[in-house]
Formats: structure tokens, sequence, C-alpha cells
């Protein structure tokens, strides 16, 4: 498997950390080494290592089928892989950047 994780500009993601105008959900703007975001709530620009999108823990108790927006066979095969981090998630046959999308989303309301 590769260590790159299926980032494509247009991706919405979901970071962690909260941007100080206190949006988390940011559109993808350029997909490299770094990836440059801009943040939904302000617009302001960001530069973000690859790693610290890749590294993203997914819980253990997570109920894939639960998760609304989720395409069936995505949560199939993440209910079936329980990958452990969004990177792993990101390279399986089947869940596409959407799919990750959504899971990024619905990770950071929890």
């Amino acid at each position: 498997m590769s260590n790159i994780p299926v980032i494509k500009v247009g991706d919405i993601v979901e970071m962690k950390k909260k941007h100080p105008c206190g949006a988390q959900a940011f559109t993808v703007l350029r997909v490299g080494s770094d990836i440059r975001i801009r943040c939904n709530g302000c617009g302001h620009d960001v530069t973000v290592p690859r790693e610290k999108l890749e590294k993203k823990r997914i819980p253990e108790d997570i109920d894939y089928t639960t998760v609304k927006g989720l395409r069936i066979e995505a949560a199939q095969k993440l209910q079936k892989l329980r990958p452990l981090t969004i990177g792993q998630a990101s390279r399986i046959s089947g869940v596409n950047p959407a799919d990750i999308s959504v899971l990024l989303i619905y990770l950071g309301m929890r």
C-alpha cells in the first residue's frame, strides 16, 4: 500500500483543531508534499503537511452504518476492515474521496 492518501483538489476536510474563526471544515485548494486548504468559515488559506491529514485516527467503536452520507459499499468495507486512520481508509478499494470527506466531517462532530 502507498503511504499517500487520496486527497484531491475540491475535497472538504475536517481538521481536529478549529480555525480562529471557529470553523473546522476546509476545502482543498492544492495537493502536493503539503496541502493548501481554505477555511470554509472565513476564507483564509492555510498550508498543512500531508502527514497531518494522513494520521487522523478513527475511533475503534465507530459504527460506519450510522454515518449519514456514506455510501453503502463504503460503509460495508469500512465496517469489515476497521481502518485505524483516515490514511488507511482512503486506500481501501471501494472507498472514494467523497466517502473520506463525509467521514472526516462526521469525525469532527463527535
